[in-house]
């Protein structure tokens, strides 16, 4: 071969190994594309399942919880405590028990002002006729999902046990709610005709203080009439209550 033949020769091979070189730089970046993108689908992947894994374990945890909670509650109704306190956020009907008396349910609330509430009277549709008989009021009635009363012999044993305030939640037509509170409230016993017998201090977000002018009053029914209003029974239409004179309640 000529040493321009070999010239030629050299070039061409120059040529094919810079071509080779080419193409096998493009096959890498290929493969490098594909490679960086199975990483990217891997690691979507790994956070996936990551994300699974904690949102798992956040459930485990709530159910750890939830589980705690019933066993509380179990405990509780096993042993069932003298008010709602110790059922916390815990509302809905549950079993109290107040010293030297039996057990009955209440409807605890935790919703309108706070968590361990005793609803004592509930009136939402108007559908229960609250134009009731003295013993009616004494032993209670109605429904936990409408409207009730709890029943005076169960507040008297309620409010003589500890100290209670009395809340009292109301909303107008318009959807205002007006609220007042006592901090001491007590209910006596039937023998002094379940007197209202104290209050306390007033607050709220109304200076309407209106039970005030009750206290110290012996709840009337329409069969047993114990306002002060003279001859006229304030509950022939307004139902129970400590009534002084009738349309201050």
């Amino acid at each position: 071969m000529t040493h321009i033949d070999q010239a030629v020769s050299l070039s061409i091979n120059s040529w094919v190994t810079i071509k080779n070189l080419n193409l096998l730089i493009e096959i890498l970046k290929t493969q490098n594309d594909t490679i960086s993108a199975q990483l990217k689908d891997l690691q979507e992947q790994v956070e996936e399942q990551n994300n699974t894994i904690d949102n798992k374990d956040m459930q485990i945890v709530k159910l750890k919880s939830q589980l705690e909670e019933i066993k509380k509650i179990k405990k509780l109704e096993e042993n069932p405590p003298s008010s709602c306190i110790p059922f916390g956020s815990s509302a809905g009907v549950h079993r109290i028990k107040t010293l030297g008396n039996d057990s009955f349910d209440v409807l605890c609330d935790s919703q309108t002002a706070g968590d361990g509430w005793t609803v004592i009277q509930q009136r939402l549709d108007g559908k229960e006729n609250f134009t009731r008989n003295w013993d009616a009021y004494r032993n209670g009635f109605g429904s936990f999902d409408g409207d009730f009363f709890l029943g005076l012999e169960k507040i008297h044993h309620l409010t003589s046990e500890r100290r209670h305030i009395l809340h009292i939640h109301m909303e107008d037509f318009n959807g205002t709610i007006h609220f007042v509170q006592y901090d001491h409230f007590n209910v006596s016993s039937v023998d002094e005709l379940y007197e209202l017998n104290r209050l306390g201090q007033f607050s709220g977000n109304t200076t309407y203080n209106t039970l005030r002018m009750h206290i110290n009053q012996k709840f009337t029914t329409y069969d047993r009439d114990n306002d002060i209003s003279g001859s006229y029974n304030c509950a022939d239409h307004n139902g129970g209550w400590w009534y002084t004179s009738c349309v201050h309640a």
